[in-house]
């Protein structure tokens, strides 16, 4: 195989790659707005995955040059497809940073409400309030 064959295949094999990681970052998104956590586990080691895949191919294709027309305009693709792939990544990426921050606020809420006084039921039915030092107090 010539270096121009070479070098055609290793950008198809990266655009490839990149179109797949556009999908996996997709249904990321449609898993992060649907809130669908089970299945959002999953997407994490396949980025990780796919990424090294193109680490590898990019790194075999800096041994090829790119000169011709075909090879530059595949090129080309693969940047723009690349862009809109991070573009993608970083959005989800905030939406992960946007959850995990009511996550926390919502734990502060339950933490605080936690403290605060309860009222409870005793045995005969009547209701008790916790005071903060857990002493039960009659109503």
């Amino acid at each position: 195989m010539n270096q121009q064959h070479a070098a055609t295949a290793l950008l198809e094999k990266q655009l490839e790659r990149l179109k797949l990681l556009q999908q996996l970052l997709t249904e990321e998104q449609r898993v992060l707005v649907e809130r669908q956590l089970d299945s959002l586990a999953s997407i994490p080691p396949q980025k990780t995955a796919l990424l090294k895949e193109l680490q590898i191919g990019d790194q075999a294709l800096a041994k090829h040059q790119l000169d011709t027309a075909e090879l530059k305009q595949q090129a080309t693709k693969a940047k723009s497809l690349l862009k809109l792939c991070k573009e993608l990544n970083e959005s989800n990426g905030r939406m992960i940073a946007l959850a995990m921050t009511s996550i926390g606020r919502l734990q502060n809420v339950l933490a605080k409400a936690s403290k605060q006084s309860g009222v409870t039921y005793n045995a005969q039915g009547g209701t008790s309030n916790l005071g903060r030092s857990g002493n039960v107090v009659s109503v």
